[in-house]
């Protein structure tokens, strides 16, 4: 699994993705003490997913989260595409927060 640190600021670059892979991307968020996760949504290119959704040719296989991580499952995706994937994270504290990585796909 590829787990993002994101700095809040720039979307970064996952690990390159080959398009016959089936992989886990995830984020680490950095939560305040008692604060939990009550919702994680991901987003395809913009596009809202639930599992079994492709868009673009990325196929959103599943999702998951516990503590401080959530996670999507993701399959296929086209050589030579650069994919944004975003989790929408709510918590206990925050109603809402986007996080975005940058997904490549090619020929491993």
């Amino acid at each position: 699994m590829a787990l993002i640190i994101h700095d809040g600021e720039t979307s970064p670059t996952a690990p390159t993705k080959d398009p016959q892979s089936d992989v886990w991307y995830g984020f680490e968020y950095a939560l305040e003490s008692g604060e939990v996760i009550t919702g994680s949504e991901w987003l395809i290119d913009d596009v809202p997913v639930t599992a079994g959704q492709t868009v673009n040719g990325l196929t959103f296989v599943d999702k998951d989260n516990s503590g401080s991580v959530t996670k999507c499952r993701l399959s296929g995706g086209s050589a030579g595409t650069s994919y944004r994937v975003t989790n929408r994270l709510s918590t206990s504290a925050t109603p809402s927060d986007d996080r975005t990585m940058i997904i490549p796909v090619e020929h491993l």
